[in-house]
C-alpha cells in the first residue's frame, strides 16, 4: 500500500530536500556558500533523495540561497535592518551561518529556537506585497543579480504571463 503523501509531510520532506542541497554545494571547492549544519539536517531523507538528482537540477535552489543570503547580508550590516522574516524557510541556517549584528543576533536565535514555520504562495507577489504597503522586486535564478556563473539556461522575464516562476522576492515596507 502506498503512503499518503499530506502537505506536512510534503513541506518537511521539501526542508529535508532543500538541506541536502546547502549540504552537496558546501561539499564543493568552488561552493558559494557554506552551511555546515546541512548534512545534519538533510538526514537519510535528503540524502536519498539527492542521490536522484543531477547537479544541474539543484541550481536553482543553490542560486536561491546565494541570492537570499547575499540580500539578508546586505540589509542588515549596510542598511541598519533588525527584522528579518524568513519565509517558508524550514530547516534554514541562516540564522547561525550568516554574519548579523550584534542586536539583531539574539533576536533572530530566539526565533529560531521557537520552531515557528512560514508558509505561503504567491501568483503575484510584488501586487500582493503592494496592497498591504510593501515595495518589492522580482528575481530569480539566471538573471543578472542571481546568477554566480552557475546558470546555464535561458532566462525567462519574470513579466511573462502564464509560465512557471521560481521568483526570489525581496520586499521593504514603505
Amino acid at each position: 500500500m502506498l503512503e499518503k503523501v499530506t502537505p506536512d509531510h510534503l513541506l518537511g520532506s521539501t526542508a529535508h530536500w532543500t538541506a541536502s542541497v546547502r549540504a552537496k554545494e558546501s561539499a564543493r571547492a568552488d561552493r558559494l556558500f557554506d552551511d555546515p549544519w546541512a548534512a545534519a539536517l538533510a538526514g537519510k531523507e535528503g540524502e536519498e533523495w539527492i542521490e536522484h538528482r543531477s547537479a544541474d537540477s539543484v541550481i536553482p535552489m543553490v542560486i536561491r540561497t546565494r541570492f537570499f543570503d547575499d540580500w539578508l547580508q546586505c540589509i542588515s550590516q549596510q542598511d541598519g535592518i533588525r527584522q528579518i522574516a524568513l519565509m517558508a524557510a524550514g530547516l534554514d541556517t541562516r540564522t547561525f551561518r550568516l554574519n548579523w549584528p550584534e542586536q539583531t543576533r539574539q533576536w533572530v536565535e530566539m526565533q529560531a529556537q521557537s520552531g515557528a514555520p512560514w508558509i505561503g504562495t504567491l501568483d503575484d507577489p510584488e501586487g500582493f506585497l503592494a496592497a498591504r504597503g510593501w515595495k518589492a522586486a522580482l528575481s530569480q535564478a539566471g538573471a543578472k543579480d542571481a546568477n554566480y556563473g552557475r546558470w546555464p539556461y535561458p532566462v525567462i522575464p519574470v513579466t511573462m504571463p502564464d509560465m512557471p516562476h521560481n521568483w526570489f522576492v525581496i520586499a521593504r515596507k514603505e
